[in-house]
């Protein structure tokens, strides 16, 4: 086990990729957060003769566990071969350090080819992996069907504009990530596809507020995720603006017995703000005070001749 051990020690060593002790334990804690330690005063001592300062037991437990090494070196020479300078190396292992997993020739190199067919330069992809290092875990294939999307996308000038605002091939990976997060609630990878195709602002949006998002539809307004297939435009409003006021007022209808009907997530979303105003909060005067200074907002709002909208 010692000789196992060292092993894949002096491959970091050799390496010099990480280069203080610090960055070599908050890297092996990074790589395996989930491992069960265990103290080894015979690893520790190892640990510690290779310049790892006072081990945490992540580290220990997770080289007791590990059935070989960890060969970093020919991911090193992956990354060198694409242009990447060993800081950027440094900081790609600490942002992803699941790259430690990734199999050079089976995944790394046919992600890099394909990263050409797909018409990005070197420089474009270099870029993207540093602003995003998790781009070196998609599988191949998974690019092309984003870049497709994104071509067809008919959407407004500005919009797409901002989406391609930090290159075309952070805007794929942004993407997918978006993609994945669907199909981490539940819908289909053909019906996500078409939700950001009909509702491309999420990827304008951070991550995050489109899990509040879904959170909120899933758990407050007890929607399925497969209601965005016909209402995906609810992704693309802000939540505490235009979601939450009219969903306060509904949830008022509906314990007074004032709506004669069910609503799906589209008629909550899509009626302008005049004609949501109108239909759920004119007529009832618990409603208007609900609504709040939207109330206000509709009421002040001055009348254009010709204008129809809602």
């Amino acid at each position: 086990m010692a000789i196992r051990v060292l092993a894949g020690l002096r491959i970091l060593a050799s390496a010099r990729v990480l280069q203080y002790p610090d960055q070599k334990l908050r890297f092996f804690s990074n790589l395996f957060p989930k491992s069960s330690p265990g103290e080894d005063p015979e690893l520790g001592s190892l640990l510690k003769n290779q310049s790892f300062s006072d081990p945490d037991p992540t580290i220990v437990g997770f080289l007791k566990g590990s059935p070989k090494p960890i060969n970093l070196e020919s991911k090193i020479e992956f990354l060198k071969d694409l242009g990447f300078e060993k800081h950027e190396i440094d900081q790609i292992l600490h942002s992803f350090p699941a790259i430690a997993s990734i199999d050079v020739e089976d995944r790394l190199r046919p992600l890099s080819d394909e990263f050409h067919e797909l018409g990005f330069s070197s420089n474009e992809v270099r870029e993207a992996v540093i602003h995003n290092p998790r781009l070196l875990g998609v599988e191949a294939g998974e690019l092309a069907k984003c870049v497709e999307l994104l071509k067809r996308l008919k959407c407004r000038s500005a919009i797409k504009k901002k989406i391609l605002s930090k290159g075309s091939l952070n805007a794929v990976m942004e993407t997918k990530l978006r993609i994945d997060c669907l199909c981490g609630y539940g819908l289909i990878r053909r019906d996500a596809f078409r939700v950001l195709w009909f509702e491309p602002r999420p990827i304008i949006y951070k991550l995050e507020d489109m899990e509040k998002k879904i959170e909120f539809l899933i758990h407050k307004l007890g929607f399925s995720i497969d209601c965005l297939v016909e209402a995906p435009e609810f992704l693309g409003v802000k939540l505490e603006k235009q979601v939450v006021p009219r969903c306060n007022v509904i949830e008022h209808l509906r314990s007074i017995g004032g709506l004669g009907f069910e609503l799906g997530l589209k008629d909550l979303i899509r009626p302008s703000k005049l004609k949501f105003y109108n239909m759920f909060v004119k007529p009832y005067p618990d409603c208007v005070e609900i609504f709040g200074r939207f109330s206000r907002d509709v009421e002040n709002k001055p009348k254009v001749l010709g204008d129809h909208s809602g």
